[in-house]
């Protein structure tokens, strides 16, 4: 009676090998580009956000502190409405944001995002696929 050594849940390795591959292949998709221009516009739209009102209320959600300032210690909003508070377009913020994280180039991790969206949602479909063949097995054993 021939056996292998290496089994995982009762089945052998070679069994889960299209996982094991998938795995790997989303692996070295998440390495594959620099993700500095993300960071980046993380850190400015991190330090924009401390300038923001807390508001999601109407106009007052576009509110941020002058020049896109942190606001400093006991000017409250909406306590202090005129002066220093001052109401942005959100394209202006963005803009800001980008400014602020030097006009990061993200063309080359978009294009990578999508890449791996295509291989997520391919192997997934995989994935799926092949629990469900083996669950349907365990219910009703396909005899040869």
């Amino acid at each position: 009676m021939k056996t292998s050594a290496t089994t995982l849940g009762g089945k052998t390795m070679s069994e889960y090998s299209d996982i094991f591959k998938i795995a790997d292949q989303l692996s070295d998709m998440a390495t594959k580009c620099d993700a500095r221009p993300l960071y980046n516009l993380m850190k400015a739209a991190e330090e924009v956000g401390k300038s923001w009102s807390g508001s999601w209320m109407g106009h007052h959600s576009r509110v941020y502190y002058k020049d896109l300032q942190l606001v400093p210690p006991g000017a409250h909003f909406p306590e202090e409405i005129v002066g220093n508070w001052v109401e942005y377009e959100f394209e202006g913020v963005v803009e800001a944001i980008y400014e602020m994280a030097d006009n990061p180039d993200c063309s080359e991790v978009m294009e990578i995002s999508m890449q791996a969206k295509t291989l997520f949602d391919e192997s997934q479909a995989r994935v799926l696929s092949r629990c469900y063949l083996q669950h349907f097995k365990i219910i009703r054993p396909i005899h040869s």
